[in-house]
């Protein structure tokens, strides 16, 4: 089929819909078409007598033009096949067939009625009683108690207020009884009807029987106690002036200057052979507190609140059993639910691109790649598995391939960094230190992701995402070195008493205080690192990496197996999802947590975060590696 080739003569238009109408020059109506007709039409023929004398006029009328045409009006709009359909099977032709039965029409058969009973005659008996009215025996009324008399001079004393006065019941040792119809009992028919059966009666009417009400409590005496209140009742302030507190006077300066006096000079520092003065503020400030604090409360009222949504339409995406995770031995966040099956079709991946959702709980979001649910089947139906990662995770091996990576000039690790990210769309926040490496010393295979942790695990750094944006964090692994921990500030101060479950496992390690840390022979470096205060006898393995081409990554590199021997206790803590106030709401991983407990106090580092759905809460368990 020849080519078509489409002319627009309309201007472009944006948005959608877009309609396309083939044919149309714009004038919205088909103008009307002329149709010029040419014909010979016969001569005029007349036969007449003619006098002439004058001046003849004559007038005729021609017959109208008939004629027939055939016209072809052509759209210049090709209508190709554009699709066949093929049937396995054509139109039946009826088949006539007579219907054949297995019997016939039955010829009816009379039958006279046959009855094996006939009218019986009605056989009149009389009715025979077998008791009479008894007669009612009276009983004498028996007192156990008679009145008695008022006590007097007895004090009255009562621990209790006034008592209603409870009244019982009578009591009957027997009720009435129900009569009973003695039936015929007879050996022989046709007996004689004559006798009448003697009365007996086995129970009377029972009277009443009363007890006196007797009680050991008279009127009580009225207790008063007082009430202790933490506030008053206000009033409003009297017409007239009122005295106001007079303002605090302002904190003195470094140096309080007294008027014809001297002025006292503060010396923070030690003597030195120099004789330049430098003078500052000596005061000591006071240290910064906590960033998070959950206090210590008898009741803590809780309510949770769960949705997610497909982005970016809004639909609701359903989701039970939630559960979110994320560590220092991974890159981001992980998801993990349940839901129904609908979900198979709804988050199935297009185009190959994940479809990407938003699952918010009590204010806190995330934003996940869903990879396509699962579908599974139990025994109360179908339902779909559902998994997915953080944003950051599409520069990874599931979506992207690896390739080979250098540089070609001399380049700052961050540098080396930010150019494996570009064309991805994920941004890197960098907050280690940096240092220069040669060219010669940079080579690697892999995914951009893949080179991001590469570089971190070179600065003895992790890796972590932004919930919600994508934004890869590249962060020390010891903000604070582990035997530093009692005189730094924690990030998060909690009490031990919000803990629900916890389990405290030793790490059963060997204690190190120095490692030998080494480059290549391309610009590398090679330094000691020992763990101040000690002899730094105790060596863990020595580290070689093209990285170390500075003594900073030397220094960074080089405390994390020092550190990592330190720590003795690793301890699972399971507390509930508390948002609000001082709150903190998640415990992320690289928090330096302090536990009040009622005996002690520790401090550890969260190097794992897990928050599960335990409808209708929200529990967080946290694994913590502890210094002591």
């Amino acid at each position: 089929m020849a080519a078509v080739d489409l002319i627009f003569n309309r201007a472009f238009k944006t948005g959608n819909p877009v309609e396309l109408v083939f044919g149309d020059d714009g004038g919205g109506q088909v103008p009307n078409a002329a149709l010029v007709v040419a014909a010979r039409m016969p001569g005029l023929r007349v036969r007449s007598l003619v006098h002439v004398r004058k001046d003849l006029v004559v007038t005729g009328r021609m017959p109208g033009v008939r004629c027939s045409a055939v016209v072809h009006y052509n759209t210049d709009t090709p209508r190709p096949v554009v699709a066949e359909v093929a049937a396995p099977a054509q139109q039946a032709q009826p088949v006539v067939q007579g219907w054949t039965t297995g019997w016939q029409e039955t010829d009816a058969m009379p039958a006279g009625w046959m009855s094996t009973a006939q009218d019986a005659k009605p056989l009149q008996e009389q009715f025979g009683v077998a008791w009479q009215d008894g007669q009612r025996q009276g009983m004498a009324m028996q007192g156990r108690f008679q009145q008695a008399r008022p006590l007097p001079g007895a004090a009255t004393q009562a621990r209790w207020q006034e008592a209603q006065g409870v009244r019982l019941a009578l009591q009957a040792s027997a009720q009435d009884a129900a009569p009973v119809r003695a039936g015929w009992a007879v050996r022989f028919q046709e007996s004689l009807r004559d006798r009448r059966r003697m009365l007996e009666a086995t129970a009377q009417d029972a009277m009443g029987l009363q007890y006196q009400l007797t009680t050991s409590a008279g009127p009580s005496v009225p207790l008063y106690r007082g009430f202790e209140g933490r506030y008053q009742q206000a009033m409003r302030p009297p017409a007239g002036k009122s005295q106001t507190q007079p303002p605090e006077p302002e904190n003195p300066g470094c140096y309080e200057q007294l008027v014809g006096g001297p002025i006292k000079l503060v010396f923070c520092k030690s003597w030195s052979a120099s004789a330049d003065l430098v003078f500052y503020c000596c005061q000591s400030t006071p240290e910064p507190g906590s960033q998070f604090v959950i206090p210590l409360l008898k009741v803590y009222m809780l309510v949770y609140q769960s949705n997610a949504v497909l982005l970016p339409s809004g639909a609701p995406v359903p989701l039970t059993g939630v559960r979110i995770e994320s560590g220092d031995d991974g890159f981001g966040w992980t998801l993990s639910a349940s839901g129904p099956v609908d979900l198979v079709e709804l988050l199935a991946p297009q185009g190959g691109v994940p479809k990407q959702i938003r699952l918010t709980i009590n204010g806190i979001d995330w934003v996940f790649a869903v990879k396509r649910p699962v579908r599974s089947r139990s025994f109360d139906g179908w339902q779909a598995s559902v998994s997915g990662q953080s944003v950051t995770s599409l520069i990874g091996e599931s979506f992207w391939r690896s390739k080979a990576w250098s540089i070609s000039s001399q380049m700052s690790v961050q540098q080396i960094a930010s150019e494996a990210l570009q064309n991805t769309g994920i941004t890197l926040d960098w907050a280690a230190e940096d240092w220069q490496v040669p060219a010669a010393a940079w080579s690697h295979t892999g995914t951009p992701l893949s080179v991001i942790k590469r570089i971190a695990e070179a600065a003895g750094a992790v890796v972590r995402s932004h919930r919600t944006e994508p934004v890869l964090q590249l962060v020390p692994e010891y903000k604070a070195l582990p035997w530093s921990w009692a005189t730094v500030v924690p990030d998060v101060v909690m009490p031990g008493q919000i803990i629900v479950q916890d389990t405290l496992t030793d790490l059963e390690q060997e204690l190190r205080n120095a490692v030998y840390v080494s480059g290549s022979a391309a610009g590398g470096v090679v330094g000691q690192i020992v763990r101040a205060g000690t002899a730094g006898d105790l060596l863990a393995a020595q580290i070689t990496d093209p990285l170390m081409t500075d003594v900073i990554a030397v220094r960074q590199r080089g405390i994390v197996p020092l550190a990592d021997s330190a720590l003795r206790w690793r301890q699972e803590v399971s507390v509930p999802l508390i948002t609000g106030g001082t709150a903190p709401g998640l415990i992320l991983p690289g928090y330096l947590i302090e536990v009040q407990e009622p005996g002690e106090t520790w401090r550890g580092l969260v190097r794992h975060l897990s928050l599960d759905e335990n409808m209708p809460e929200f529990t967080q368990t946290l694994t913590v590696d502890r210094f002591q």
